[in-house]
């Protein structure tokens, strides 16, 4: 654990000096966070004049959602995206070997070799909206509120981990897969809308067989919604399934590259 944590430690250390070397690219994206950021609030709010409710969200809970939304956009683009952009274009050229050669664990390795601090400005405004929203809802969320919506945000986190994941590994199994690892980042910014917008079928597919209705709208309605076990327990146990199926599809994978390659 020590040992995992010294090398997650050194990957940020380098990760921000990669930033610095070119801070006017780093600036650029910054930016390009910001306006993102604002962005998703004109266009809620926009919304929300005209229609008044958004599914079942009124601004407060609207607001909330979207502050969840950010927050997990660092995680999602500051950590996955960047770890996993340049992998599959490495295991289609053959040079996947320096990450499995080492004596750490390959899915580790591959996991938190890169991270961007570019998408910060997001943690600041997904805990503005969140507190805009508090506001707006007339009412404080108890303690234990915030403590399960923390809790459920780290599980959101280990699903949305397990199903990208599992698309990368993919590449192992073909020729090209270059672009996987755009597919998931552009479903998770599907997953900031309530799921009763979509028809019944589609409901099902994305609360069950690809579950990205499920990353912000289960830690958020905590805040704002009777606490609902059966749907945290559901949540938890997707978030374990997925990360066992990525993690076997990952092994069973490198044993075909590995093979491939000798």
């Amino acid at each position: 654990m020590i040992k995992s944590l010294k090398i997650i430690f050194k990957y940020l250390q380098l990760s921000w000096m990669q930033g610095m070397e070119y801070r006017t690219n780093f600036i650029v994206w910054t930016l390009v966070d910001v306006g993102w950021t604002a962005i998703d609030l004109v266009f809620f709010q926009a919304l929300i004049s005209n229609i008044k409710m958004i599914g079942n969200w009124n601004l407060a809970q609207a607001l909330i959602v979207i502050g969840t939304f950010r927050l997990l956009v660092f995680p999602v683009w500051g950590w996955m995206f960047a770890s996993f952009n340049t992998l599959p274009k490495q295991i289609s050229e053959g040079k996947l070997e320096m990450m499995i050669i080492k004596p750490v664990d390959s899915q580790f390795m591959v996991s938190v070799r890169q991270f961007s601090f570019s998408v910060l400005p997001s943690l600041i405004g997904g805990t503005i909206f969140l507190l805009l929203g508090v506001r707006e809802l007339g009412y404080v969320p108890s303690f234990l509120n915030f403590i399960f919506f923390l809790g459920l945000l780290i599980v959101s986190v280990a699903l949305m981990y397990g199903i990208y994941f599992i698309s990368i590994a993919l590449a192992l199994f073909t020729e090209r897969l270059n672009n996987i690892a755009h597919v998931f980042v552009a479903l998770y910014d599907a997953s900031r809308f309530p799921k009763e917008i979509y028809g019944i079928i589609l409901q099902r597919i994305l609360t069950t067989i690809l579950p990205v209705a499920l990353f912000i709208v289960v830690p958020s309605e905590v805040l704002f919604r009777p606490a609902n076990w059966m749907s945290w327990l559901w949540f938890l146990i997707l978030a374990v399934a997925f990360n066992v199926l990525a993690r076997k599809i990952w092994l069973s994978g490198l044993r075909r590259y590995s093979s491939a390659s000798s």
